[in-house]
């Protein structure tokens, strides 16, 4: 009986734990299938559909404690015991267990036409998840549908996201307006907060759609020169509320990093030279 980090298991004990790489870790493996079909009516008109499936073996992960706890018997090589049995570390380096299926749509649109002097172009492209699914370890089942729902080891269910960009250009100069969209999901929900320890307020247990508009102006006037210049976040949106924090790189915490970023307006500015 022991309590390892909080975890109710009688007798709390502080153990030492292995960490870092290890030199039995294997390549990821996957089996990718995809098939798609473009048109294009005209020379200023195309569209394009693809399906995509992706299952992933022998993941790289680290196992938690709780996972270590939970299937003690597959895991037993990794408590280390003293002579008297007791626990004296713990090993969470890196091992290649599970995988994931994930399939879904990607699509494109583009068209341009012209008007006077100056010539507008259009691009939309978005994916669509149809499924998506994991298992923590080779000897389990594959869990039910992770779409829209938060993954902390992978990315999170996003069913829908997409960039649509529109552009005018007329002799030397182009300006652009760039629209960045990705769909909500079902929070991380926290330990205290399923256990109703805490009240968080105004705590809501799904992330909100992300949207962000950038524009952009360039200048290719200049022999071998193109100066660009550029708002990214153009609304000054913060990202959505997320209680996510990664153990690993100290990112998050309010924010998923995999799907939005804390940058609010920002100014670019670039020169290209081509010699």
């Amino acid at each position: 009986c022991l309590v390892v980090r909080g975890l109710p298991f009688c007798t709390s004990i502080s153990p030492d734990t292995f960490d870092g790489g290890n030199p039995n870790l294997q390549p990821e493996k996957a089996n990718i299938a995809s098939v798609g079909l473009a048109f294009s009516p005209t020379r200023d008109l195309r569209a394009s559909i693809d399906w995509w499936s992706i299952e992933l073996k022998d993941s790289m992960r680290k196992p938690g404690i709780s996972e270590l706890t939970r299937y003690y018997d597959l895991f037993k090589s990794r408590w280390v015991r003293d002579s008297a049995g007791n626990v004296t570390a713990i090993d969470q380096r890196w091992f290649n267990t599970g995988g994931s299926k994930t399939a879904g749509l990607e699509w494109e649109v583009e068209g341009q036409f012209r008007v006077g002097e100056g010539r507008w172009k259009a691009n939309v492209n978005g994916t669509y998840l149809l499924s998506k699914k994991s298992r923590a370890l080779d000897v389990l089942p594959y869990g039910p549908s992770e779409i829209g729902q938060f993954n902390r080891y992978g990315d999170p269910g996003i069913r829908w996201k997409h960039t649509a960009t529109f552009s005018y250009t007329e002799g030397a100069w182009t300006s652009s307006l760039t629209q960045r969209y990705s769909s909500g999901y079902n929070d991380n929900v926290l330990p205290g907060v399923v256990a109703g320890r805490v009240s968080p307020p105004n705590w809501s247990p799904k992330v909100q759609p992300y949207t962000v508009y950038d524009v952009s102006v360039s200048y290719k006037g200049f022999k071998n020169m193109e100066v660009i210049a550029g708002i990214k976040n153009l609304l000054d949106d913060a990202p959505p509320f997320s209680a996510y924090y990664d153990d690993n790189l100290g990112s998050g915490s309010s924010w998923d990093p995999r799907v939005a970023a804390p940058r609010m307006r920002s100014f670019n500015l670039r020169v290209r030279y081509n010699f």
